[in-house]
């Protein structure tokens, strides 16, 4: 669907924190962040951005290059590697800025989202790197 360029890249990271909050939204039934009517001056309008785009925004400075760089690597193995580090950095990172647990589940729900969403985005290069590649172990 996408091609791995570094603008599709960031594209991903941010349509998959925007699919992630609408999940969440969706499950909890609460719908509050949406409502124009909570928004009564600067100062709400900007805590409402700076809590919905914060992790989004710290992801797509971290993890952009990394994801980029696994699509240039030469070997499969390497994709998979730098793949893994960053989707294990992401969650770190999640459960840094919110929650601070060991375990998180809504970490690994968002992880588990990113990876679906990853493949539907970029199906057909992940494809090609295990079809040409595929001798290259």
């Amino acid at each position: 669907m996408l091609k791995p360029s570094f603008v599709n890249i960031l594209l991903y990271l941010l349509l998959k924190y925007m699919l992630v909050y609408a999940i969440f939204m969706l499950v909890t039934n609460n719908f509050k962040m949406l409502q124009i009517q909570n928004i009564k001056n600067g100062s709400d309008l900007f805590y409402y951005l700076w809590i919905i785009s914060l992790i989004p925004v710290i992801n797509m400075i971290l993890f952009s290059a990394p994801l980029f760089l696994a699509f240039k690597a030469k070997r499969r193995i390497y994709f998979l590697v730098l793949v893994g580090l960053v989707i294990v950095a992401e969650y770190f990172v999640y459960v840094y800025f919110t929650s601070q647990k060991h375990i998180d589940v809504r970490g690994v729900a968002i992880e588990l989202i990113g990876l679906v969403v990853f493949y539907l985005c970029f199906f057909r290069s992940i494809n090609l790197i295990f079809m040409q590649r595929g001798t290259k172990r």
